[in-house]
């Protein structure tokens, strides 16, 4: 599989989506986002999607509780990327976008 689309995935925890991300290596695109603003999802989604190493598109809109270490993780980690929405994140500070 190498696009994955998880938009409007209401109550999804961080336990949900464990297996999708230990399973999914050669994903190019994933786009997550949440109605609810994914008040389950938190670091621990994200710390599983930055090891996702072939990523080239990566949407997080809307994810309320991941934090600028997400997305360090991510820039660190998705060397490949190329695009990288990040809308609607309050937790998201100036230097998470340095």
């Amino acid at each position: 599989m190498r696009k994955l689309d998880l938009r409007n995935i209401d109550n999804a925890s961080d336990a949900d989506l464990q297996p999708v991300f230990s399973h999914c290596r050669l994903l190019k695109q994933l786009h997550v986002s949440a109605s609810d603003g994914g008040k389950k999802l938190t670091d621990r989604s994200i710390s599983l999607i930055a090891r996702l190493g072939l990523l080239v598109e990566l949407d997080l809109i809307g994810l309320s509780r991941i934090t600028d270490k997400s997305v360090l993780a991510i820039a660190r980690s998705c060397t490949r990327l190329e695009v990288l929405e990040l809308g609607n994140i309050a937790q998201l500070t100036p230097k998470a976008l340095e």
